[in-house]
């Protein structure tokens, strides 16, 4: 099965682009496909930082962030390395970003 698609030159998994668009089969916008990135290598985070901290303050940008929370949470017993690494990063940028968090979380 093949788990990855290709997008101007560059491989994304299929499931995290689902997770970000929210099932939306229209083509991906450049600021999803930034978060694919980073969710796709999150080692690559520090890199991207700039990148991501310019992103503008989209409804679309919040809720991909927050679709990818509510995966973390629901899936976190499977992978619980990965998936808090995932729901951290979400967490981190929405922050930075909105200044908030949606579903709370504050620790």
């Amino acid at each position: 099965m093949n788990d990855r698609i290709e997008i101007s030159g560059r491989k994304y998994s299929k499931r995290v682009l689902r997770i970000l668009t929210g099932g939306d089969n229209k083509s991906p916008t450049e600021d999803i496909l930034l978060l694919a990135r980073v969710f796709d290598n999150p080692t690559e985070f520090t890199y991207l930082l700039e990148d991501v901290l310019k992103l503008k303050k989209l409804k679309r940008v919040r809720y991909a962030l927050l679709r990818m929370q509510v995966e973390c949470q629901l899936h976190m017993n499977e992978d619980m390395e990965g998936y808090s690494r995932w729901l951290w990063i979400a967490r981190t940028i929405e922050k930075a970003l909105f200044g908030s968090l949606l579903l709370g979380g504050e620790e």
